[in-house]
């Protein structure tokens, strides 16, 4: 086991994902409306130790991903989408993907224990047998590409409170953790005529804590989300975080509500799970325009 030490935890830490947040889990009607699947699709032959992570901007396999665009629940469906998310998987590794808006969104010094306190993407998996909340898994990338990582367990896997909202006085260990095959790209090219920078990160799901290790196969069905974290200074000096979710769940409440992931299911898939709401404007052009 790699730099593992177990943090007991109890209300709320400052570790990344044990975050502050409201005191409530509402969110809008946009969990209705959303989808609950996505799909990855196949990268193609993987050369597991070679196999780099490719631009989404340029051509290839994630030309053809199916693209999904991440909501802020406070404002779906008024405000067109700002950032995208797309998945891919290989032989050995899920591979995802964020392309978003304007030049690469300001990176602020920090710490890797609090680097979802500044702009950041994070990714949220649980691949474990069961998938009940009891384990999954945490990644942090900051506009540098800068990477955190930490492992949520807890022996009794979370629940919602008696009026549907999140508990937030929920306990549970965060385990550091270091995948060594965990590899992240950070790019800048163009989405429409409009400047854009995209990040892409190679998880290993081999390397994972030994709960979550698996290998990706077609057909296989795992728990996701993918949320950016945009935080914005207002006229009162104060900082405000707006999130943007693949996802609906309050803004830093995803490690207190892992049941609120949707499903991945690594394509093929059955009929059924077809039926996801992908981007249909989204076009990424490898010429630049």
């Amino acid at each position: 086991m790699i730099g593992v030490t177990v943090l007991a935890v109890s209300l709320i830490s400052v570790w990344p994902g044990c975050k502050s947040g409201p005191s409530t889990g509402a969110v809008s009607a946009a969990n209705s409306t959303r989808p609950r699947v996505v799909v990855a699709t196949s990268v193609g032959p993987e050369r597991t130790s070679r196999h780099q992570l490719l631009d989404p901007f340029a051509p290839n396999f994630w030309q053809t991903a199916k693209w999904y665009s991440l909501i802020n629940p406070a404002t779906y469906p008024a405000v067109k989408a700002v950032t995208w998310g797309a998945l891919a998987y290989g032989r050995s590794s899920i591979y995802v993907a964020f392309v978003g808006l304007g030049n690469r969104w300001h990176a602020a010094a920090a710490s890797p224990d609090n680097l979802w306190r500044h702009n950041c993407v994070e990714i949220w998996l649980d691949t474990a047998r069961r998938q009940n909340g009891a384990n999954f898994y945490e990644i942090v990338v900051s506009p540098t590409g800068r990477v955190a990582q930490v492992w949520h367990n807890t022996a009794q896997p979370p629940h919602p409170t008696a009026d549907g909202g999140i508990n937030f006085a929920q306990p549970f260990s965060l385990i550091p953790w270091r995948a060594p095959g965990l590899r992240v790209k950070v790019t800048q090219g163009w989405r429409r005529g409009q400047r854009a920078w995209a990040v892409v990160a190679r998880v290993p799901l081999a390397e994972l804590p030994p709960p979550l290790r698996t290998a990706p196969r077609r057909g296989s069905r795992f728990r996701v989300n993918l949320i950016r974290y945009a935080w914005k200074q207002r006229a009162d000096k104060k900082r405000q975080l707006v999130q943007y979710s693949l996802f609906a769940v309050a803004p830093a409440a995803q490690a207190f509500a892992p049941y609120r992931m949707g499903q991945l299911v690594l394509h093929p898939a059955p009929a059924a799970d077809h039926i996801v709401l992908a981007d249909p404007l989204f076009s990424l052009s490898p010429s630049g325009r």
